[in-house]
């Protein structure tokens, strides 16, 4: 039995040393690495900058997000930051329960109160 376990340590020990001449040759320039990495990370830049480019075409829009395409710039709360986001709307009982309620790419109020009241009739038909 003590043979077999000092052949087992022997192939692990052989195996060992193969993988660690393997690493030696597989390694890469720490330089080229990097280079490697800028590649990927401009690779990955421009594409997205070309998808993008094709949606604002598309859709007829000066700004866009890389981030969210579908987020619109808009005023931020109470601040004048104008920032990526959504315009959210709900309808509320009395009480304070969402019952209807979306989220709009759209800057402003203007055209949001009809369909969120339109939404809480349909869900609500007869309901009292």
């Amino acid at each position: 039995m003590s043979e077999i376990t000092g052949e087992i340590a022997s192939i692990l020990k052989e195996a060992e040393n193969i993988d660690n001449q393997e690493d030696d040759r597989c390694k890469i320039d720490p330089g080229q690495e990097v280079l490697q990495k800028r590649l990927s990370d401009r690779t990955h830049l421009k594409s997205k900058i070309e998808e993008a480019l094709e949606i604002m075409k598309e859709e007829n829009r000066e700004k866009i997000n890389l981030t969210d395409t579908d987020a619109n710039h808009m005023k931020s709360g109470g601040s004048k930051d104008i920032r990526p986001g959504y315009n959210c709307q709900a309808a509320v009982t009395e009480s304070g329960i969402i019952v209807a309620g979306e989220a709009v790419t759209e800057a402003n109020d203007r055209n949001q109160m009809k369909p969120v009241i339109e939404q809480t009739e349909l869900k609500h038909a007869g309901k009292s």
